[in-house]
């Protein structure tokens, strides 16, 4: 069952008092937000105690340890099998050592979720880590992120400090800090439990626990960006079009560079025009939502053990599923990680209908169809993972 936290979960409670339009606006990938809530347990069981501990002790490969220094380290440390990480977490959690969780939403529920809910509703993906700091622990030195990060302070307290202004705005698959020693211009920031920090990436920032141990989470965000769909756009051209493969003008580098540019020009007009750029967008589309794992929780308890769905059954869109809707002639199709999954077009306005109201009885289906027939096209969305059904309460 999920936490209590995420039951009404959206990015408005993430970042809550914070209204998401002034987020958007002065802080995503712009400045560094701090939110002070006072409020210890407002994550409340999203992250507990006994499933810290089974997340470590079953955590083979995933596991990584930062020793505690005065320097600080870029690098985890792996070990190289179960005994191995057993004994190094141990070791090094008595030095002061942190230990570092990662890829944390493949094996918790609660945090597979909560990426799931914000992978919807950003249409980016999300990953999940766990930070655990013993008191008076200074693990990695001053350093930026290629991601952008959400830091949920769920246990104790950890000192942070965070470079006014951006070092640099890196590419999401790069990542090369240089050097990163903190600048004097810099903010400093004591987060309690229930506080949550927000790091656009390119800005330098160190942490340190003091006289509490420290359990926090980051929520990484991992956007495309133009420059991404500038390069499949072009690929795709390109694939299309064999003039843009051809070489460059014998002696180009001894040529004026306006007459470059001039050919440049003209070829990058031939791109936009027709139908490449909503060709290549529809194709980048459709190969990020892959990259989007579905929620099969429950699939296989339905399969041996479910009951269909019947007229009187309350059913809503399964939480956090992303997926992308194309209208063609005579098919509507909708695309979930690989899969794409067709239906005839009279079917659109059941399947809009089914996918975007939080809960609704099966007979109140939209169109002509019999009950029986909403019940049998509802049962394939169940089927499909993406329709489940709810309680009483919605």
């Amino acid at each position: 069952m999920a936490s209590a936290f995420l039951r009404d979960f959206s990015f408005d409670k993430l970042i809550a008092p914070i209204q998401p339009n002034a987020f958007f606006d002065e802080y995503w990938e712009n400045e560094v937000l701090v939110v002070h809530r006072q409020a210890p347990s407002y994550y409340g069981d999203l992250l507990t105690i006994p499933e810290l501990d089974t997340a470590v002790a079953m955590a083979p490969g995933r596991l990584g340890l930062v020793p505690n220094s005065d320097e600080g380290s870029t690098d985890i440390q792996f070990a190289e099998n179960t005994a191995t990480l057993n004994e190094m977490a141990l070791t090094e959690l008595r030095r002061g050592g942190t230990l570092v969780l990662g890829h944390v939403e493949e094996r918790l529920p609660n945090l597979a979720l909560i990426c799931r809910l914000l992978g919807q509703e950003f249409g980016f993906q999300f990953r999940a880590a766990i930070y655990m700091t013993p008191p008076g622990s200074h693990a990695f030195k001053a350093h930026f992120d290629q991601t952008e990060v959400f830091v949920l302070q769920v246990l104790g307290s950890k000192q942070w400090r965070t470079e006014a202004t951006r070092r640099v705005f890196p590419r999401t698959e790069e990542f090369d800090s240089g050097d990163t020693e903190m600048g004097p211009d810099h903010n400093e920031h004591d987060l309690h439990q229930g506080d949550l920090l927000y790091i656009p990436r390119g800005f330098v920032h160190d942490a340190r626990s003091v006289d509490e141990p420290s359990v926090h989470i980051t929520l990484r965000a991992e956007p495309p960006t133009w420059e991404d769909v500038l390069k499949a756009t072009v690929k795709l051209a390109a694939d299309k079009n064999e003039a843009l493969k051809r070489a460059l003008p014998i002696g180009f580098l001894n040529r004026s560079s306006d007459e470059l540019a001039s050919g440049l020009a003209a070829r990058l007009a031939e791109i936009a025009a027709g139908e490449h750029l909503t060709d290549a967008t529809n194709l980048f589309a459709d190969e990020y939502v892959t990259r989007f794992s579905p929620d099969i929780a429950g699939q296989v308890q339905m399969v041996f053990s479910g009951e269909p769905p019947g007229p009187n059954d309350l059913v809503g869109p399964r939480r956090g599923v992303v997926y992308r809707l194309q209208q063609a002639d005579d098919t509507i199709a909708i695309r979930v990680g690989f899969r794409r999954i067709d239906f005839p077009d009279v079917l659109a306005d059941q399947l809009r209908f089914a996918l975007e109201t939080p809960s609704f009885a099966v007979r109140d289906l939209p169109g002509d169809l019999t009950d029986d027939e909403k019940a049998v096209f509802v049962e394939r969305l169940v089927q499909e993972g993406l329709v489940e059904r709810k309680d009483g309460d919605g």
